[in-house]
């Protein structure tokens, strides 16, 4: 999934896990800030103490399994561990590496010019997930019957907070902020094309279940001034860093 932060532990993402060192009972927040981000794909700092304590719970047990395979060698000569330890150790050192690239301003203004970034089309949404249509259903109906945007608000966090499946967003009644249309799911992109704040719309999600989502406001596509576009450009520059840095060593 997507920024909706409704996640899956794929194939993939139980490999990255298996193939780090053994961790302390208590870990790091540099830790958990890393096993966020791989499994979960969310920013560990932005998480509420009670989110942090959960995903911390969740870092301990699943650390237990990954020891133990590792202990008893259980992948041994397998060729999917061998490409995810390859993976890991790259991903580690190209993330160390580009924040260690610290772009001048006048870097950064030169490739605002060229690249003439743009603020893309956005929502704020509030999302409600839930295996049940019927559940779904019934969401949609109580969030469209509140009169005025105020009143739908009150009404989704109340149903978010009491009763979403989605953990991460629980907490916040809802809540995920902007996020831009061309990082959600197709279906969602298609059941949101159109709508305006006050909007609730359902979508069906494979293999998850139900989810619903509130329009708190929308935001067409626009140039974006320097400092909106500093972030992007200083990721642009550490990718370009990191990008000339693999080549001289590669030589």
């Amino acid at each position: 999934m997507n920024t909706l932060f409704v996640r899956l532990l794929t194939t993939a993402s139980l490999l990255v896990a298996l193939c780090v060192p053994a961790f302390a009972a208590d870990p790091t927040d540099d830790e958990l800030t890393f096993y966020a981000a791989q499994r979960h794909r969310v920013e560990y700092a932005k998480l509420d103490d009670k989110q942090k304590a959960e995903l911390k719970n969740d870092f301990v047990q699943f650390s237990k399994v990954a020891d133990m395979v590792m202990q008893k060698n259980l992948l041994k000569d397998d060729k999917l561990y061998a490409v995810a330890q390859r993976l890991v150790a790259f991903d580690i050192w190209s993330q160390r590496f580009s924040q260690s690239v610290n772009p001048t301003e006048a870097e950064l203004k030169k490739l605002y010019d060229a690249q003439e970034p743009k603020v893309s089309p956005r929502f704020h949404l509030f999302n409600y997930l839930t295996k049940d249509e019927k559940r779904a259903a019934d969401v949609v109906k109580a969030v469209s019957a509140a009169k005025g945007l105020t009143k739908k608000i009150e009404k989704f966090k109340a149903l978010a907070s009491s009763s979403s499946d989605d953990f991460m967003t629980r907490g916040r009644g809802g809540d995920i902020g902007w996020v831009d249309t061309k990082n959600l799911d197709k279906p969602v992109q298609d059941a949101l094309a159109g709508k305006h704040a006050g909007s609730v719309v359902k979508v069906k999600l494979p293999n998850i279940g139900w989810q619903v989502l509130l329009v708190q406001e929308y935001q067409a596509e626009r140039k974006a001034t320097f400092e909106e576009a500093k972030s992007i450009l200083t990721m642009v520059a550490r990718q370009q860093a990191l990008a000339e840095e693999i080549k001289k060593r590669m030589q």
